[in-house]
């Protein structure tokens, strides 16, 4: 039995009612009164996003991923030169580190500028940037940016040690070797979390200054 157009947007609608109990729906009908055109469901944000990015013009889709690497790249940066994330200082470094470090006393996380240089940012693939630190050489950037607890007990393998010895005019020099047998040691360690990249205000901020000129062109 054929429906009458009436008939079949009530069908169409109790459809779409069944596969979509939790979810609120526009429809669009045409105002002359026939089927349904289609059916609008919610969008996450991660949607609407991609949407609006999409609707942009190219120059303008071409020009803010550069603008968000390089902005970012450069307030990381300012982190690790200032000692400080968002306007807060980090927990400084202990007293016998400190007296340990053999240049940039004072900066924390700057020794060599290893950590420092390896803040970088790719260039710009399937809608996203990516903004990264540390390297074979600096392992240690997503620990000093997240903080680290240890607290386990340690397996230390048998090894040799030297000895030293020191004269009377403070020379130190060796003097032998100890036998170290295997044993176990506790460790209890904290590293203090001192971040330096992710979202903050600043960036958010430095975001908005540069990208908006673009909109108004």
């Amino acid at each position: 039995m054929a429906l009458s157009p009436s008939s079949r947007r009530r069908s169409q609608c109790r459809h779409l009612l069944k596969h979509n109990k939790d979810k609120t729906f526009f429809l669009k009908v045409s105002p002359t009164g026939g089927d349904l055109e289609g059916a609008k469901m919610p969008l996450s944000n991660k949607d609407k996003i991609h949407r609006f990015f999409a609707a942009l013009p190219v120059e303008i889709q071409t020009k803010v991923p550069p603008i968000i690497g390089e902005t970012a790249v450069e307030l990381f940066k300012e982190n690790i030169l200032s000692g400080s994330y968002d306007g807060v200082p980090w927990q400084p470094l202990s007293k016998s580190y400190l007296a340990a470090k053999k240049r940039n006393k004072d900066k924390i996380l700057y020794l060599n500028g290893l950590l420092f240089a390896s803040i970088r940012y790719n260039e710009p693939e399937a809608g996203k940037v990516i903004v990264s630190a540390g390297s074979s050489k600096v392992p240690y950037a997503r620990i000093h940016n997240e903080g680290l607890t240890v607290n386990t007990i340690a397996r230390v393998g048998a090894y040799t040690r030297n000895k030293y010895k020191v004269s009377k005019r403070g020379k130190r020099s060796k003097s032998g070797t100890v036998e170290v047998r295997e044993h176990t040691r506790k460790m209890d360690y904290t590293m203090p979390r001192r971040q330096f990249m992710g979202y903050s205000y600043e960036l958010r901020k430095r975001f908005i200054q540069r990208i908006k000129p673009l909109f108004k062109k």
